[in-house]
């Protein structure tokens, strides 16, 4: 990534960016989540990265519920959140269903759903 898209996906104008950090080491990144505008009104969209010996433990499933839970409550303008991933990605799957996410389309080996905001 280079530090202009980096610096695209933090500016607070474009959305909403949470930096995770364990307690016990606050200079390694573990997980960035996003929940980033786009061009369609009132919809995010949802990205989450999360280290590799990280995952697995319930991390993912923690900030994907957070971000739906600030679109609600600070993300006023939100409606909808998208979020895509891939057909054989189990564990995002499960989030995913988690949060009853609808699979809205498919391209390939990738799924796209929705994610209500609303109640």
């Amino acid at each position: 990534m280079t530090p202009r898209e980096w610096w695209h996906l933090c500016d607070r104008a474009n959305g909403t960016t949470l930096i995770t950090v364990p307690l016990d080491e606050p200079s390694r990144v573990i997980a960035i989540t996003h929940l980033l505008r786009t061009q369609v009104l009132h919809v995010r969209e949802l990205g989450i990265l999360v280290e590799d010996s990280w995952q697995g433990q319930g991390l993912g499933t923690v900030l994907a519920h957070y971000a739906v839970d600030l679109a609600r409550t600070h993300t006023l303008d939100c409606h909808e959140i998208t979020a895509m991933t891939g057909s054989g990605n189990q564990r995002m799957l499960s989030i995913l269903r988690g949060l009853r996410a609808r699979v809205t389309g498919r391209d390939g080996p990738t799924l796209d759903t929705v994610i209500q905001v609303e109640a």
